[in-house]
């Protein structure tokens, strides 16, 4: 074909060692990614803009941005480098697997948590260099630019700013038989 695949298509083709690149544009969430699109230990699957934030899901009225497997889960997948902005109702990136990578990244304005990761077996997932800011709607209570329970995580080198009322990095066990043991945070910038 000579011309790009919709970002549905993309998707339904990842697997292990495939990458769907974004084209720079606007894409309007929610954009769910579910078990069908799992990679395996060491061999990912990747969701990439092709020029770092130049690939928007943004604006999705019902839902979270990027919901990465509620039901059933995600494992081994890598998002490189997009802007997730302005969910009208939920959560810029909702994280619910384990194995997943959030790479730079620019979350930004979104209704409720910046970067959701914590849903029951959410473990060894990896947020790092992101720019997470203006996350969670004033007069709301308690919405973070990262909210993260489960083991074995790695939150490290990111900027979390000017996210309302909440916390920049939450971590917190928010379920019966989370464990939050073997998790690393490291080099932030929270303001």
């Amino acid at each position: 074909t000579n011309s790009a695949w919709t970002l549905s298509k993309g998707i339904s083709y990842l697997g292990p060692d495939v990458a769907v690149i974004m084209m720079p544009g606007a894409y309007t969430g929610p954009v769910t990614i579910n078990n069908i699109t799992n990679g395996a230990a060491g061999h990912p699957a990747t969701i990439k803009s092709l020029t770092k934030w130049a690939a928007i899901v943004a604006n999705a009225t019902t839902g979270n941005n990027i919901n990465l497997g509620y039901t059933p889960y995600v494992s081994y997948l890598t998002i490189d480098g997009l802007c997730v902005s302005n969910s009208l109702a939920g959560d810029g990136v909702t994280m619910s697997g384990d194995h997943i990578t959030l790479r730079n990244c620019w979350v930004v304005g979104n209704y409720l948590e910046g970067v959701n990761s914590s849903n029951p077996g959410s473990s060894n997932n990896v947020i790092e260099y992101n720019l997470i800011e203006n996350n969670g709607v004033i007069g709301n209570s308690l919405y973070h630019g990262v909210y993260v329970s489960g083991p074995d995580n790695i939150i490290r080198g990111n900027v979390i700013r000017r996210n309302h009322l909440g916390y920049g990095i939450s971590h917190y066990t928010g379920y019966t038989g989370d464990w939050l043991n073997n998790n690393q945070i490291y080099n932030n910038l929270v303001y």
